[in-house]
C-alpha cells in the first residue's frame, strides 16, 4: 500500500465515523497528519479525495467478494454471502456518511455506473445460475428481480423513510433483503435457505 493509499484509507475511515461535511480540507490534512501542501499534491480538493477513496475501496471490495463467492455452494448462498458482507461493512458507519456522500456529483455518477456496470450484471448472473441450479423459482423475472434488489439500496439509505435515530441500518438491510431472498427460493431449496439463515450471523 502506497502512502497515498494509506491517506485515502484513513480519510474514508474518518468520514465513515463522523460524517463528511464538518471537515474542511485543512481539518482533513490535520487529521491525516500531513501539511496542506502535501494534501494539495495528492488531491484537487475534498471531493477529489473522496472519489479517489471510494474508488479504491470499491476495488478492494470487488476482490474480497470475488474470493468470498468462490466458497459458495450455490447461487442462494452467494446472495446470502453478499448480504452478510454488506452488513459487515456497515458496522460502525455513521448514518451521516450516507446522507452526505451522495451530495457530491462525482460520487453520484460513479456509484450509478458501478450499479449498472458491475452490480447489475453480477446479481443477474447469480439469479440466472440459481434458476438453473433449481434453488430459485423458475418463473421469476430475473431482470425485474435484479432491479428490485438494486433499487432497494436507495430505500435502505433513505433517511426520510428510515431515520437513523429510530432504525438500525443493519436491521433495515436485514429486513429488506433476507426475507425477500427467501421468497425467491424454490420449494426444494427452502430448507437449505433456512439452514443458511440459522448459521448466518444475520439470523
Amino acid at each position: 500500500m502506497t502512502f497515498k493509499d494509506t491517506l485515502l484509507q484513513q480519510a474514508l475511515e474518518l468520514f465513515k465515523k463522523n460524517g463528511i461535511k464538518q471537515y474542511t480540507e485543512n481539518d482533513i490534512a490535520k487529521a491525516l497528519d500531513v501539511s496542506q501542501s502535501t494534501f494539495n499534491d495528492f488531491f484537487k480538493d475534498k471531493e477529489d479525495l473522496l472519489i479517489q477513496a471510494v474508488k479504491m475501496q470499491t476495488l478492494l471490495d470487488r476482490e474480497r467478494q470475488k474470493q468470498m463467492l468462490m466458497k459458495a455452494e450455490n447461487a442462494m448462498e452467494e446472495l446470502m454471502m453478499l448480504v452478510q458482507d454488506a452488513l459487515e461493512s456497515l458496522k460502525g458507519v455513521n448514518p451521516k456518511y450516507f446522507a452526505e456522500i451522495f451530495e457530491y456529483p462525482s460520487i453520484q455518477k460513479y456509484s450509478f455506473g458501478e450499479l449498472e456496470n458491475y452490480s447489475y450484471p453480477m446479481i443477474h448472473n447469480i439469479l440466472n445460475k440459481g434458476v438453473q441450479q433449481g434453488v430459485f423459482l423458475r418463473d421469476i423475472n430475473i431482470a425485474v428481480v435484479t432491479r428490485v434488489i438494486i433499487e432497494n439500496i436507495n430505500v435502505l439509505l433513505n433517511t426520510r423513510v428510515f431515520p437513523p435515530e429510530k432504525y438500525s441500518l443493519r436491521e433495515v438491510y436485514r429486513s429488506i433483503y433476507l426475507y425477500y431472498f427467501r421468497g425467491l427460493c424454490s420449494t426444494e431449496a427452502i430448507a437449505s435457505a433456512e439452514r443458511l439463515f440459522t448459521k448466518s450471523i444475520l439470523a
